[in-house]
C-alpha cells in the first residue's frame, strides 16, 4: 500500500547513496583487485529504485540485479530505469528470504534500510550470505537505536493511541501521526527529524515508514556484531570507521583508557 521511498517520477531524480559507490567499495573491500567493470551486484530490497538507478547509470558495465517483494515498488523502479535508460538492471519480484531462487552468486550485495524491517533480520542476512561469492561482501544500512530515539518514542505513543483501530494505517491516522510529530516541543528528540524527507506533506509512505511501520527493529553496536554471528558471517568494518573510534570522543586519557579497557 505504501511503496517506499515515496518516489515522484515528475520531480524526484535518482540519487546515488554512499553505499552504492562501487569504486569506493572496490577499494575498501578488495584493495582495487576488483573493479565495477563486470562486478555482479545485488540490490536486496531496492524499493522504488532511486539509488539503484543512479548506481546503474554511473556504472553501466556492472551487472546489477534488483529484488523487492513489493510489486508496486518494483513497478516504480522499472519505470525509473526506463526513463533514464538504465539498461544493466534485471528486476525480480522476490523476498530476501528466497534469494536462492535466483540461482546466482554476487560479488557485492547492497541492502539499505531493509533487514531491520524483517521479522528475523538474521534470517535475511543468512539468505544473503548463501548467494555471496566466497570473496563477496554485503553492505548493510541498519536503523540506529539511539539516533532514532525520538522516532521510537513517537512510535510507542502512536501504538497506544491507535490501539483499538482496525486500520492503524488509515489516511486519517497517517495525517494525525504527521500532525503529532510536527507538534512535539523543540527539546523533544523527534524535533530535529520533522524537517526530513519523510515528513513532506502528501508523502504518506514516508510517515508510515518513519512512525507507523509494522516491523522496525533498531540496532546498536553489540547487536550488529550479534546479527553477523547469528547469520554465520564475519563483520569486516564500518563504512565510516572514524565515527566508532573512541579516541575521537575523549581528550582525557584516564577516561579514554578506562573506557577502552571496558569495551
Amino acid at each position: 500500500r505504501f511503496p517506499y521511498p515515496d518516489f515522484n517520477l515528475e520531480w524526484d531524480r535518482p540519487r546515488l547513496l554512499v553505499s552504492g559507490h562501487l569504486e569506493l567499495m572496490c577499494e575498501l573491500l578488495w584493495a582495487g583487485k576488483k573493479t565495477p567493470r563486470g562486478l555482479r551486484v545485488l540490490d536486496a530490497g531496492c524499493g522504488t529504485g532511486g539509488p539503484l538507478v543512479a548506481m546503474a547509470l554511473k556504472y553501466p558495465e556492472a551487472d546489477i540485479i534488483a529484488v523487492d517483494f513489493s510489486e508496486k515498488s518494483l513497478e516504480t523502479a522499472q519505470l525509473l530505469a526506463k526513463r533514464y535508460n538504465a539498461r544493466n538492471i534485471r528486476f525480480f519480484n522476490l523476498s530476501i528470504e528466497k534469494l536462492s531462487q535466483l540461482n546466482l552468486t554476487f560479488d557485492l550485495v547492497i541492502s539499505s534500510g531493509v533487514l531491520h524491517h524483517l521479522p528475523q533480520p538474521a534470517a535475511g542476512l543468512k539468505a544473503i550470505s548463501n548467494i555471496l561469492d566466497p570473496q563477496g561482501v554485503v553492505s548493510v544500512m541498519l536503523y540506529g537505536k539511539y539516533g532514532r530515539t525520538g522516532i521510537y518514542m513517537l512510535q510507542e505513543a502512536l501504538k497506544t493511541i491507535f490501539n483499538r483501530d482496525t486500520d492503524a494505517l488509515s489516511s486519517e491516522n497517517i495525517r494525525f501521526a504527521h500532525r503529532l510529530a510536527n507538534h512535539v516541543p523543540s527539546h523533544h528528540p523527534m524535533a530535529r527529524r520533522t524537517q526530513g524527507r519523510e515528513m513532506q506533506v502528501g508523502k504518506e509512505a514516508g510517515i508510515v515508514d518513519l512512525l507507523l511501520h509494522a516491523n522496525d527493529i533498531p540496532f546498536d553496536v553489540p547487536s550488529v556484531y550479534q546479527l553477523c554471528e547469528d547469520a554465520g558471517m564475519r563483520f569486516y568494518r564500518w563504512l565510516f570507521p572514524l565515527l566508532y573510534r573512541l579516541d575521537n570522543f575523549f581528550s582525557d586519557s584516564i577516561l579514554l583508557n578506562r573506557v577502552k579497557q571496558a569495551l
